[in-house]
């Protein structure tokens, strides 16, 4: 369980790091990947990452507010990105990209619960 918490404390550096940075990251690719740039990419893997950190530290026995806490702060970290360091933008797609990585844990979750329902 110490390692889990220990993980968990390093992904949230790294996620609050990348976000509250001054400057924006670097691209990783010139133009778009399939219309998407590599900064949405960034988005959705730190929220994926932070998200099964969470999962694993925070075994909570209502799962819901585990899953509702972590959609708020995909959300709302954008918002702060933008209030705490002026000179990075808001945008609403590196909001979704952040809720489509706590999206893609969560239903990773719920299929991996009902999986372990139909197997009793």
């Amino acid at each position: 369980m110490v390692l889990r918490v220990v993980i968990f404390l390093a992904v949230l550096s790294i996620l609050l790091w990348g976000m509250f940075r001054a400057e924006s990251p670097p691209e990783l690719w010139q133009g778009a990947f399939y219309g998407i740039s590599s900064d949405k990419f960034l988005h959705f893997f730190a929220l994926l990452i932070f998200s099964v950190s969470a999962y694993f530290v925070f075994q909570l026995k209502q799962r819901w507010i585990l899953w509702a806490s972590l959609f708020i702060v995909a959300g709302v970290l954008e918002f702060l990105q933008n209030h705490f360091q002026p000179s990075r933008q808001f945008s609403y797609l590196d909001m979704a990209a952040n809720v489509f990585g706590v999206f893609v844990v969560f239903m990773c979750c719920q299929l991996r619960a009902l999986a372990a329902k139909w197997n009793r």
